[in-house]
């Protein structure tokens, strides 16, 4: 938005109170064109951006400068952050069109330590096929209690605690289907406390079976006994 409760101007970042109006306390911060924002445990935010890439700040909204990833591209361009999801330790998933962090290959996925830093024991497979077809971008990314991280995409993959890909995981092969245009995408997700897989978005079969737009997912198969019926 362009602003809120105050004469400020621009694409800025505010926190309002629990009655809406602005919070006084909170520095308002310009980070370009936002993405997303994370809030870590300590009350700090990481704010993913067009531009300036990916920014933390302080609980009071003043910047962390102790917190200064370097995201780029091949092409010069600027990098572009579409998701930010937390993980275990304080650290941080990204995602979005960069191909490099401080200097390292990571083509639009990177885990980070939470000094920025790129978190080296973490290798994804390149997206880099998925860059070219426009297609890499993550509606979900939840962690699993022993650290692998499952992702939805047009479908759903798990990675393991180091970034490989699960080959176990039998629902990177699952057909989420529409019956009127026989296309189908998974974009949101939540573990329940038994760590079943929900699973919902555009689709109204999972592997033949009839699931509206919602579905609970063991690692081998659709669950049988969960429906949602209109």
């Amino acid at each position: 938005f362009i602003s809120y409760s105050t004469n400020q101007t621009g694409h800025v970042l505010h926190r309002v109170n629990s009655d809406g109006s602005a919070d006084t306390t909170f520095t308002s911060f310009a980070p370009g064109t936002g993405y997303d924002t994370l809030v870590q445990p300590d009350g700090k935010i990481v704010v993913g951006t067009v531009g300036t890439g990916l920014r933390r700040l302080n609980a009071d909204g003043s910047l962390d400068n102790a917190f200064a990833p370097v995201l780029s591209r091949f092409d010069g361009r600027v990098p572009v952050i579409f998701g930010l999801f937390a993980s275990r330790n304080g650290k941080v998933i990204v995602t979005g069109y960069f191909q490099t962090v401080n200097g390292i290959n990571r083509c639009c996925f990177a885990r980070l330590n939470g000094d920025g830093s790129l978190d080296s024991s973490f290798n994804p497979p390149s997206m880099l096929a998925d860059w070219d077809s426009g297609s890499f971008y993550f509606g979900q990314i939840v962690e699993q209690p022993d650290g692998r991280l499952i992702l939805s995409q047009i479908d759903l993959m798990r990675l393991n605690a180091d970034g490989s890909v699960d080959s176990t995981f039998a629902a990177a092969v699952h057909d989420f289907r529409r019956r009127c245009d026989g296309l189908g995408s998974i974009s949101r997700l939540a573990l329940t406390a038994s760590g079943q897989i929900l699973g919902t978005g555009g689709f109204d079969r999972v592997d033949g079976f009839p699931r509206l737009g919602l579905v609970r997912l063991l690692d081998t198969a659709p669950q049988m006994d969960f429906r949602v019926m209109t």
